[in-house]
């Protein structure tokens, strides 16, 4: 008896201590190294160690793809960069105009109204009185259009012109300094006359700097027999010099005549400006008089070109 007591302890310790069979093992946690880190040891001994993935170096981002060929070595993948859309000038605000246009064709269909929709306008203070003043609005401000053109035509012009002068004031006076370089090639022993004349010096790019300098040293070469002596033997008389002093007077004379434009334009610029503004309040009054008709008889045809 003591035996099969002994024998049925011994098999009810074997089924407690042997894990069931339906429920699977644990899987090992394997490091870096290949090692096993966390389950028992009974675990491991049914779970075959997977050997870690290799380390993957990490490779540079691509570079993004060229769209442009300037500056890019040509493989023959870049594209030209986009060419520039050329500007136009126009020497009106286009948005001017199309405001004058829209105005005019409005109040010309306030002006051609049916009776009806015109008494029913006069109620909310568009009368024929306030349609009359803002077309006359419509006149000044289309004048002063005109006028802003003509002047900036005008600017264009004596722009031209300077140009023009100040290009023949140099060729004259840069032929005048060259002779003068030839005339005196020592410069160490002529240093009060390159001195004078300014012929180390660059032509300033101002045209008033330039035709002041130009006038003095003119002024120098003809004053002084000396440099005068030796332009004339270099072919270059007093008859020359005066043809380049003409040439700069010229040049100052255009110069002037620029500026004068210029102020003129500007100022119908501002002119312009403020008759547009007037016209642009004028009409916003008329503006909110139909709006407020309209809204109050929806039944009504609003006017042409409203």
């Amino acid at each position: 008896m003591r035996r099969k007591r002994a024998g049925k302890r011994a098999g009810r310790r074997r089924s407690t201590a042997s894990p069931p069979q339906s429920k699977a093992a644990e899987p090992a946690l394997i490091t870096a190294n290949g090692k096993v880190a966390g389950p028992a040891p009974q675990a491991v001994e049914t779970q075959q160690a997977v050997p870690a993935p290799a380390p993957v170096a990490e490779s540079e981002p691509p570079a993004p793809p060229t769209t442009s060929g300037a500056g890019a070595e040509g493989d023959g993948t870049t594209q030209p960069p986009p060419k520039r859309k050329k500007r136009r000038y126009s020497p009106q605000r286009v948005d001017y105009i199309i405001l004058l246009a829209i105005i005019d064709n409005q109040l010309q269909g306030l002006e051609e109204a049916e009776p009806a929709v015109r008494a029913l306008l006069a109620e909310h203070g568009v009368t024929p009185a306030v349609l009359a003043a803002c077309r006359s609005q419509l006149d000044v401000a289309q004048a002063a259009m005109h006028e802003r053109g003509g002047c900036a035509m005008a600017e264009m012009g004596a722009v031209i012109a300077m140009e023009q002068a100040r290009r023949r004031a140099e060729i004259a006076y840069g032929t005048f300094r060259q002779t003068a370089r030839t005339a005196f090639p020592d410069r160490a022993e002529s240093a009060a006359i390159y001195l004078g004349l300014h012929l180390t010096e660059a032509i300033p790019e101002a045209t008033a700097l330039f035709v002041d300098d130009a006038r003095l040293a003119l002024q120098m070469a003809q004053q002084h027999a000396s440099i005068a002596g030796g332009l004339a033997a270099a072919t270059f008389d007093a008859g020359r010099i005066a043809a380049v002093g003409e040439a700069i007077d010229a040049l100052d004379d255009a110069y002037k005549a620029r500026q004068q434009a210029h102020a003129v334009a500007v100022q119908a610029t501002r002119t312009r400006n403020e008759t547009v503004r007037t016209l642009r309040r004028a009409m916003r009054a008329i503006a909110l008089g139909v709006s407020a008709m309209l809204r109050l008889h929806p039944t009504v045809n609003p006017p042409v070109n409203w």
